[in-house]
């Protein structure tokens, strides 16, 4: 177990000793106070709750307060898109800010790894270089068996022996492409902190120890490794002080001997626990816990601290409302319910420009949306595409793509005989309004995981069953589609995972009857379309939609897209 260190002694002197933690955790690079992008707007940042743990400081003494996060804090928006992939030389902003910060330790959340090993044992080399402990004491080499991060740290406050220990998310490795975690595993939380615990009492001999853990709350059933919280809470013994994020919300909850602080996201909350000791004989004979949630808008921050990361501000914003190129015509998400249409084509065509491959797979990424027509800024890219899914291209057969795309549209739609009053095609359904009381429709399924094709051409027949619906005249290029033959398929990393049940339903029934079949995993697809626009200078829906790329494909017989796009109208309006 690796620890990061200082020399204390573990005998108190007599007398009364007052420490405050300050917890803070999913920032998401949520950095700066002021907005990054051309019409942002102010809001609560990373120097909203330093002004806050400054505040603490100075009403309680600077050696008296703790300050620790809960991870996700360079993966995001902006901000850390730069420092992570754009300026790749200079340090990085993350350890700077926190070291500026004076955090006692960070915890390394499931974003930060998903920003991938260049990025993250980056940050991790200059946080030791900045002394702020890094830690995640359950991320494990596979090939040396040992800890890939420190578990715990030791820090003497306010003359009292304090441990820190800190763990990621046990369920990393299902929570993101596996590139990013390459050569790692993840432990569950249970037993292995309370182990973690005892060792480090017997050891360290510490008056306080405070746990640090990037998971959920969950339901405190021991069943779910992303949801460890209330586990943690629920079971931990000798912990005064239990930290959790991950799932960004806010909560405080206390026993006699613990409080847990869940901890909040982006910049807008901060959680402050209060710890007393007695001290008689040299042993402690009383302790009391409290715990509170503060939250911060944009009024308040650190204005020294801005001041001090001027230049990295300018830097960002500069980069952030940069020209990137434009889109030619209105990108309209919705009609992709009902037919081939221009915002699934430039969908297509991202992956088709990254990588050689036969076929893309892809669902929408704007429910009911539109990418206007107009110039595109570096900042518009994340409203572009929404998501931080990366390109994975497969082998699978023609069969295995028969099976993927019946899987998808019987989530789609339904087997109707014909044009009827009051059938519908779309899978919807209805439900209860509780905004006016009455009933609304809604799809039945999520749009997410209603994968189309490129390629290929193809006829969807809302009048047979599942399993016999989707025909594949050929490819896009005129040659025969074959069942027996092996194409090359972009999906997303998402998918990947076995997100939406469609890779099972092709055939590909585990994590690892996936991995057996990946021959390229590229960049996010966010990284692609910057890549698109500065090599093409627009996205053209003439040049997107070609057809002896992306192929073609349509509801069949001729009252199906009418049908579906009424049924749309049912759940969005006309």
């Amino acid at each position: 177990m690796a620890v990061l260190a200082v020399a204390a002694c573990s005998t108190l002197k007599d007398g009364e000793y007052n420490l405050s933690v300050v917890a803070t955790g999913d920032g998401h690079g949520y950095w700066f106070a002021k907005p990054i992008e051309d019409g942002g707007r102010a809001r609560g940042s990373l120097m909203s709750q330093s002004g806050f743990v400054e505040g603490v400081r100075a009403a309680k003494g600077e050696d008296n307060v703790i300050l620790v996060d809960a991870g996700d804090n360079f993966s995001g928006g902006g901000a850390p898109f730069y420092y992570n992939f754009v300026d790749t030389t200079s340090a990085h902003l993350y350890p700077r800010l926190a070291a500026y910060m004076g955090y006692d330790a960070v915890v390394a959340g499931h974003s930060d790894f998903e920003a991938g090993h260049r990025v993250y044992d980056r940050v991790a080399r200059e946080m030791r270089k900045a002394g702020v402990p890094f830690l995640a004491g359950n991320a494990v080499s596979e090939r040396t068996g040992k800890g890939y991060l420190p578990a715990y740290s030791i820090i003497k406050k306010g003359g009292v022996k304090v441990a820190v220990l800190g763990y990621t998310n046990a369920a990393n490795a299902s929570l993101m492409d596996a590139s990013c975690v390459s050569g790692l595993r993840f432990d569950s939380l249970l037993p292995l902190v309370q182990e973690d615990v005892d060792k480090v009492r017997s050891k360290e001999k510490p008056q306080v120890v405070i746990v640090v853990a990037h998971t959920s709350m969950g339901k405190g059933d021991g069943q779910n490794l992303e949801r460890q919280g209330l586990d943690l809470f629920n079971s931990l013994k000798g912990v005064d002080v239990l930290v959790t994020g991950h799932d960004h919300s806010t909560k405080v909850l206390k026993t006699d001997s613990t409080v847990l602080l869940d901890c909040g996201r982006a910049g807008q909350y901060a959680c402050l626990a209060d710890i007393n000791l007695v001290v008689r004989g040299g042993k402690v004979i009383s302790r009391s816990l409290s715990g509170e949630v503060e939250s911060f808008g944009s009024e308040n921050y650190d204005t020294a601290m801005e001041e001090a990361f001027k230049s990295d501000y300018e830097k960002v914003r500069d980069f952030n409302t940069s020209h990137v190129g434009e889109v030619k015509k209105d990108l309209v998400s919705r009609e992709f319910y009902y037919r081939q249409c221009d915002y699934m084509n430039f969908l297509h065509a991202l992956a088709f420009s990254a990588w050689p491959v036969d076929i893309s797979l892809s669902a929408t990424l704007l429910i009911d949306g539109m990418v206007p027509a107009g110039e595109v800024r570096y900042q518009d890219i994340r409203k572009i595409y929404p998501y931080d899914n990366k390109l994975v291209v497969l082998r699978l057969t023609g069969a295995e793509i028969l099976r993927y795309l019946e899987a998808s549209y019987d989530a789609w739609i339904s087997t109707v005989p014909g044009p009827a009053e009051g059938s519908h095609v779309l899978r919807i359904t209805q439900t209860k309004d509780y905004a006016t009381g009455g009933m609304k429709w809604k799809l039945a399924k999520s749009p997410a995981n209603f994968d189309s094709a490129a390629g290929i051409r193809y006829t969807v027949d809302v009048t047979k069953p599942y399993g016999s619906r989707v025909t594949v005249s050929g490819m896009a290029d005129g040659s025969p589609f074959e069942m027996d033959k092996d194409y090359s398929v972009a999906i997303t990393s998402y998918r990947s995972t076995g997100s939406g049940g469609l890779m099972k339903a092709a055939g590909l029934m585990d994590a690892r009857s996936v991995e057996d079949r990946i021959i390229y995993r590229g960049p996010e697809f966010r990284t692609i379309l910057y890549r698109y626009l500065k090599k093409n200078g627009s996205i053209d829906p003439a040049v997107v939609g070609d057809p002896n790329v992306v192929g073609s494909w349509r509801f069949v017989p001729d009252f199906a897209p009418e049908a579906i796009k009424a049924d749309v109208e049912l759940i969005y309006g006309k």
